[in-house]
């Protein structure tokens, strides 16, 4: 394994979903040669140790990180990379099924497949991602006092977590990937909120994107949730919204993709607010998509903007 020596060097901050405030920021390395073993030097080994190692990991329970419905992912041992095994009741994790996975790597992958942090793939539909540091806010082994403790975690997130996932879900779309909106696709630590699995729109039916909508199912996964953690998530979803339409600012969709309204219309529905609430959030709402709609058509709105912006996050935190 190649030992890398890294000088002292200020590093941009490259992550394109953070927040816009911190997207000059760079961050001061502050240890130079300190000995670092890169994430790379797996992928450059031989393909048979590259193949032993995964068979080992896959092996070992304790590197079990998730599960869905048609995969299991384990992380990879002493590296920041984990594999993404999928598999039926019949073939689960047999012999002939991992020789299967192993019958080939290949580091050419598709835009697709950067979406889904996927950096090389595997036989038989396995794939190498990056480690992604958490864990996933639903697991399908998790009983519901399990999914209560994650959405109070959720609850608890920086509302720039929550503006992550909406560029994360926004950005994939505009690549014709649709976000696959459940609990174990997105993974939770103490500050982030990472969606983990899209699929490939049909091309004979551009699915609509409803990225608030995708945030509240993925992140709520049942009904025995507390209504104050739950209302906790819904007012930072909210917010999130009303961070694209700051003055000044371009929404990482269009207006009418972003469905705020529909968001509320939604959570009426499901009496999740009442009448009165809801008439209130909708009209407020919609007066920040009109006054939006002439900033971005180049007229000057943004006092009167400004202004219905705060007082829309003031009727957000009141209701919720």
């Amino acid at each position: 394994m190649q030992v890398i020596f890294n000088p002292l060097k200020s590093i941009p901050n490259v992550n394109k979903y953070q927040d816009n405030s911190n997207k000059n920021k760079t961050y001061l390395q502050t240890k130079p040669d300190v000995v670092s073993f890169s994430a790379r030097d797996f992928l450059s080994l031989p393909e048979d140790v590259i193949f032993e190692r995964i068979i080992k990991s896959v092996n070992n329970p304790e590197n079990l990180i998730g599960t869905g419905s048609s995969a299991e992912v384990y992380k990879i041992e002493n590296t920041s990379y984990c594999v993404r095994i999928p598999y039926d009741e019949e073939t689960k994790k047999d012999e002939y099924y991992m020789i299967n996975c192993c019958s080939d790597f290949n580091l050419n992958v598709l835009d697709k497949d950067k979406v889904n942090h996927v950096v090389a793939r595997l036989g038989g539909g396995a794939t190498i991602m990056k480690k992604i540091n958490g864990s996933p806010v639903l697991d399908i082994k998790t009983n519901a006092e399990g999914a209560i403790k994650s959405a109070i975690k959720v609850s608890k997130l920086p509302l720039s977590a929550y503006c992550d996932l909406l560029h994360q879900i926004a950005d994939a779309y505009k690549q014709d990937m649709v976000f696959d909106a459940y609990g174990t696709n997105v993974i939770a630590d103490t500050q982030n909120l990472v969606a983990i699995d899209f699929n490939k729109m049909n091309p004979r039916y551009k699915e609509p994107l409803k990225p608030l909508i995708s945030m509240y199912e993925s992140l709520v996964c049942v009904s025995e949730v507390p209504t104050k953690v739950e209302n906790t998530i819904i007012k930072k979803i909210l917010k999130a919204a009303l961070k694209e339409v700051e003055p000044g600012q371009k929404p990482c969709v269009e207006l009418d993709e972003l469905d705020t309204l529909d968001f509320i219309s939604w959570i009426y529905r499901f009496k999740k607010i009442d009448e009165e609430q809801f008439e209130n959030l909708w009209d407020s709402f919609n007066d920040v998509r009109n006054y939006k709609s002439v900033e971005l058509a180049g007229l000057n709105s943004e006092p009167v903007l400004a202004r219905k912006i705060a007082e829309t996050s003031k009727l957000v935190d009141e209701i919720f």
